[in-house]
């Protein structure tokens, strides 16, 4: 059973996962999320040549726009255009934009670049592909009038072809909208909200969707029974004992912060941040014997990688992750550690890779970055030195 939880931790509200009554992801929502993936009419302030791009002002913010060069010879200052937001300011730099608009949804994204239809790469069965693209050819007059092309995702891989084509119609319908208030609103609206961090994680679950997704805030509560109805089952947590307490949410964030992971078997990681990358080291974690030692060495990392893949979800842990596995002589062991990492990191929704491992039992990880890692996100709410001290 998965059930989505969604309630507080000092300060953050936050989203965990919990499959097999165990927590296997948390989300903490930022404040720069209400902005990615917003669509606005922006004003051009200035053209700066030598970078390839402008700056335009959202009303209360500038945000950056790279300009491929023919647009810097069409595009002038005081100019409206129609922009989205795809990364939200960090440190010195402004929020970043694109005149290249996209609308998500489970199954599909509606683009206004590119043309007909395209499949995720990850749908590898040629007849699931070819029937996906039956099922869409019809719509092609219709998205060359809207003038936009349709991405098809991976999600789409089981479901239904009304399922699809009914999530279609609600795109075109919703870029549609989007295009028509271009054309009549005053410079610096929104001309469209993205969804918030929780309703696009649900609405993305790679299973289909929660069975139950339980929420102690009410406010939230009725936003996503209305966006959910009829769909998934939204609850509002009102009992006596909080949310948290009931699913030991809390103590589930402050483990995913300590820096030592113990394990069924006695074995323990040890994970550590670095500016550059992260370095996990897998210990023993008491004496093995020596007459089974290559079998108890496999059978740790193999326990080592389990709990390895679900940190990197659970931490948001991205870049370069190395892990220094227990050494292991046998060459079939060492490619049976190799075989599970890459099954385990296929249920990841992050695109993560294990590149490869050294005979000292060294691997290279690569995760994509998405989001701020756990650690960071909630460094500030602990004061600090304690944050510091939990995970040095």
């Amino acid at each position: 059973m998965t059930l989505y939880l969604i309630s507080s931790y000092k300060g953050h509200r936050f989203l965990a996962v919990k499959k097999e009554n165990r927590v296997t992801d948390l989300f903490f929502e930022e404040e720069t999320d209400a902005k990615v993936g917003n669509i606005y009419l922006a004003k051009v302030v200035d053209l700066v040549r030598n970078t390839g791009g402008a700056f335009l002002s959202l009303g209360e913010e500038k945000a950056f726009l790279q300009l491929k060069p023919r647009e810097l010879k069409e595009i002038r200052p005081q100019d409206e255009l129609m922009v989205q937001v795809t990364k939200s300011a960090m440190k010195s730099k402004e929020i970043r934009v694109s005149r290249a608009v996209s609308i998500p949804g489970k199954y599909l994204v509606l683009s206004s670049e590119g043309e007909g239809i395209s499949i995720s790469k990850k749908i590898g069965d040629p007849i699931r592909r070819q029937e996906l693209t039956g099922l869409l050819s019809p719509k092609k007059a219709e998205l060359e009038e809207l003038s936009c092309a349709v991405v098809v995702r991976t999600q789409a891989l089981t479901a239904s072809g009304e399922e699809i084509l009914s999530e279609l119609g609600e795109l075109m319908e919703t870029f549609s909208m989007i295009c028509r208030k271009a054309g009549t609103r005053t410079c610096y609206s929104l001309l469209y909200e993205a969804p918030g961090l929780f309703e696009a994680l649900i609405r993305d679950e790679k299973g289909g969707h929660p069975e139950e997704v339980i929420t102690d805030d009410p406010e939230l509560f009725r936003s996503l029974s209305r966006r959910f109805s009829g769909g998934i089952p939204v609850k509002l947590h009102a009992e006596d004992i909080s949310l948290g307490s009931l699913y030991s949410l809390e103590s589930a964030v402050e483990e995913a912060l300590q820096k030592r992971v113990w394990l069924k078997s006695g074995a323990y990681l040890v994970i550590e941040y670095t500016e550059a990358l992260t370095v996990i080291d897998v210990n023993t974690g008491k004496n093995i014997k020596k007459h089974d030692r290559e079998e108890s060495f496999l059978k740790i990392n193999l326990e080592a990688a389990e709990e390895t893949a679900r940190q990197l979800r659970l931490r948001n842990l991205s870049g370069i992750i190395l892990v220094d596995f227990i050494n292991m002589e046998d060459k079939g062991h060492r490619r049976a550690l190799m075989e599970r990492l890459s099954e385990l990191f296929k249920e990841d929704p992050v695109q993560a890779e294990a590149v490869d491992m050294t005979k000292l039992g060294l691997l290279e990880i690569t995760r994509k970055k998405v989001r701020k890692p756990l650690h960071e996100v909630l460094l500030s709410d602990h004061g600090g030195g304690e944050a510091k001290d939990q995970i040095s």
